[in-house]
């Protein structure tokens, strides 16, 4: 039961961004969307969700790839792979087309012709961002390894789940965290399904860098052949641990430093296909607040945006 409290909470909180995903129960959408299954049930009927359509069209996909991928199998064999019961399946096992209307006063989150609910390139929250990655392109639903993982800023709140090997080349004192020069020897090569990297995107001198907030923050490369050489590596890695069809995912934000601009996006996908990696999409992270320095002379534009690219190996 929602009380009037709860409405009025949902209405005026700026805080709230549901990041829905029709895979997933109400229950699960709820707790990663950080708010309160009625919360949730409310955003729904606001938005005349069509819930059940979404988790039928999921059900008539999933055996209909099963039955493309594996044309040997039998009813039996689909319905053991994909968890559905036998009766399910064989529902769907005949139909060319999925067959069921559409509610006339409700909307299919999976329909990319309603611009409501249409997954964007862009966008000002890097777990919308990550989520919906994960969404179009890791049928898993989660990211397997993060070689940079840090103190695991992306997934906060358990909003994106939290990948099953965790590495950084400073592990801090966050719990799972391996140091990177073990990565090599713990996961063998051609076994990830999908991975991400998320390098410091500063290049400046270090004595530079003494009273630097986003040096302290984030850390930062000496110079461009250092950082070169790091996102060269980490290309390398993450197509050697790859499967076949992998899926990585990296960050980058081009740079300016020592008096010039570096379109360090540009070179970031250019070294990603001389790896190999084919380019299959690009989302752009938005920011209305950067942290500025005191005292220094503007010479470009400032960077309110940056990258997180998608190859697939």
């Amino acid at each position: 039961m929602i009380n009037n409290n709860e409405i009025t909470k949902f209405n005026l909180s700026k805080k709230i961004k549901m990041i829905y995903d029709a895979r997933l129960s109400v229950e699960e959408n709820a707790d990663k969307c950080g708010v309160s299954v009625p919360t949730l049930y409310l955003w729904l009927r606001m938005n005349h969700v069509d819930r059940k359509y979404d988790s039928m069209f999921l059900r008539y996909k999933a055996i209909k790839n099963a039955q493309k991928q594996h044309p040997s199998w039998s009813i039996r064999k689909v319905a053991q792979e994909t968890g559905y019961a036998i009766n399910t399946v064989r529902k769907y096992w005949e139909m060319d087309k999925f067959e069921m209307e559409k509610s006339q006063d409700k909307k299919s989150t999976l329909d990319t012709s309603n611009s409501q609910f249409i997954i964007k390139s862009v966008s000002d929250d890097q777990q919308e961002i990550l989520n919906n990655i994960i969404k179009l392109y890791i049928k898993e639903g989660y990211i397997e390894a993060d070689f940079t993982f840090s103190i695991g800023a992306m997934y906060a709140d358990n909003k994106v789940p939290i990948p099953i090997w965790r590495f950084d080349k400073y592990p801090k004192q966050c719990e799972g965290v391996i140091n990177l020069k073990r990565a090599d020897k713990l996961i063998e090569d051609g076994t990830l399904h999908s991975c991400i990297v998320d390098l410091p995107f500063l290049v400046t001198k270090k004595e530079w860098t003494e009273n630097c907030k986003m040096h302290q923050r984030f850390n930062s490369f000496n110079d461009m052949e250092e950082a070169t050489e790091a996102n060269k590596n980490m290309l390398r890695l993450s197509y050697d641990k790859l499967e076949k069809k992998g899926i990585m995912i990296m960050k980058t934000q081009d740079i300016y430093t020592a008096g010039r601009q570096i379109w360090f996006s540009h070179l970031v996908h250019q070294w990603a296909v001389e790896q190999g990696f084919s380019v299959i999409d690009k989302f752009i992270l938005t920011s209305n607040v950067r942290m500025l320095s005191a005292g220094m002379k503007q010479k470009c534009a400032r960077k309110y945006h940056s990258y997180f690219f998608v190859f697939r190996k």
